[in-house]
């Protein structure tokens, strides 16, 4: 999800920095991430409260043992604390190209990947294989996070204040979804109520967004609605 975002506003990071329109550039950067943030962090917090049920519903049948789940769902859990920044950092390293800078994003990701050397050797040890998807998960943190403050340097700013303000908004409604879904889990032990449990989970965190009303809700609606009407006029 985070590489189909990236690719569609690179041709308009593309025109903005070609017209050295910081201001346009740095607002379509933010907008980017807080979409990202809509459907990621909710995916995030998801997948590590239903980390087993999902392995489950999607795995557990002929060889792959209950056993296999819970290694799984393991290494699943850990995984999914990086998602969000993985997410992130395709759109932020998409900024950079925009303005022609491809050694910045490089040079990270590779400090990135000798960090993600470093945590395995570290953290195998004590947490077996969740070590390494931990690890996997603290280096994608670490991309992002540099990557995200170098571009906010490079821009003059990322409008921070306006993007933590819906980020809260967005982490509102998914700890709605989690406090909702947690005391439910028995219900996922078989398939029908897995999918009614990611149901009702999609229902509550719709339902939270569109009380809160995030930025990026009027974002979607604005391209969904023009979408709709160009649409229409074709016809």
């Amino acid at each position: 999800f985070g590489l189909a975002i990236s690719q569609a506003i690179y041709p308009a990071l593309s025109l903005q920095a070609a017209r050295e329109d910081r201001p346009r550039l740095m607002d379509l950067v933010s907008q980017s991430l807080e979409v990202l943030l809509l459907f990621l962090v909710p995916a995030t917090a998801g997948l590590m409260v239903l980390s087993r049920e999902t392995v489950a519903f999607l795995f557990e049948r002929g060889s792959f043992t209950p056993t296999a789940t819970r290694t799984t769902a393991e290494a699943l859990f850990f995984y999914a604390l990086g998602l969000v920044a993985a997410g992130l950092a395709d759109v932020v390293a998409k900024a950079f190209y925009a303005q022609k800078d491809t050694r910045t994003p490089v040079r990270i990701s590779v400090i990135g990947l000798l960090l993600n050397i470093v945590f395995n050797l570290v953290l195998i040890r004590p947490l077996a294989h969740k070590g390494l998807a931990l690890a996997t998960s603290l280096s994608s943190v670490f991309t992002c996070l540099v990557l995200t403050e170098l571009l906010r340097r490079k821009l003059g700013g990322l409008g921070g204040k306006e993007l933590f303000r819906n980020f809260a908004k967005i982490g509102v409604a998914t700890g709605t979804m989690c406090v909702a879904l947690f005391p439910l889990r028995r219900w996922a032990e078989v398939w029908w109520g897995y999918l009614g449990l990611v149901a009702v989970g999609v229902v509550i965190y719709g339902i939270c967004v569109f009380l809160l009303r995030p930025r990026c809700i009027q974002i979607i609606w604005k391209l969904v609605w023009r979408e709709a009407h160009l649409r229409l006029r074709m016809k």
